[in-house]
């Protein structure tokens, strides 16, 4: 890639782009409410968001389009099974992150992160990530209500 392509490509994220945060899970080190038998955290920790882990979360500005795995959804008209966001190089974006989105109503959803790409030019810079997300199942309210705590904004 050129610079002039470089640059285009980050002009169309900053059209689309929404703020969003972005939220990684620390692998290495678990959170207190980890079950060891399950490997799982509790699923209303307000210190870890249920994942686990000790996290980072960070604000990125991020673009949305819907993704469908499958031709038969278009042929029948349902709705995608996920969505791709395209961000900037600023943060890297990993397999297992969460993204937490705005809705054009005011309402926040959550996404995690199945799998991310980083796109780099010619000079080996990262100039964009690509990352494949699904809809995160679990209580979204109990979520919302703690990430909000922990970011100091009304996300319900």
């Amino acid at each position: 890639m050129n610079k002039l392509f470089d640059q285009r490509i980050k002009n169309l994220i900053d059209m689309f782009s929404v703020e969003c945060y972005l939220i990684h899970p620390n692998k290495n080190i678990d959170c207190v409410c980890k079950d060891f038998d399950t490997k799982q955290g509790s699923k209303s920790c307000p210190i870890c968001l249920s994942t686990g882990n000790q996290i980072t979360i960070r604000i990125i500005e991020a673009a949305k389009q819907p993704y469908s795995l499958s031709d038969m959804q278009s042929k029948y008209k349902f709705s995608s099974d996920g969505s791709v966001f395209y961000s900037k190089d600023i943060y890297p974006v990993h397999t297992d992150d969460i993204i937490v989105y705005p809705l054009p109503n005011n309402k926040w959803e959550i996404a995690g992160v199945n799998y991310s790409m980083k796109y780099e030019s010619t000079t080996n810079i990262p100039v964009y990530y690509q990352s494949y997300c699904a809809d995160k199942k679990f209580d979204t309210i109990v979520f919302l209500k703690n990430l909000s705590k922990i970011v100091k904004r009304d996300l319900l």
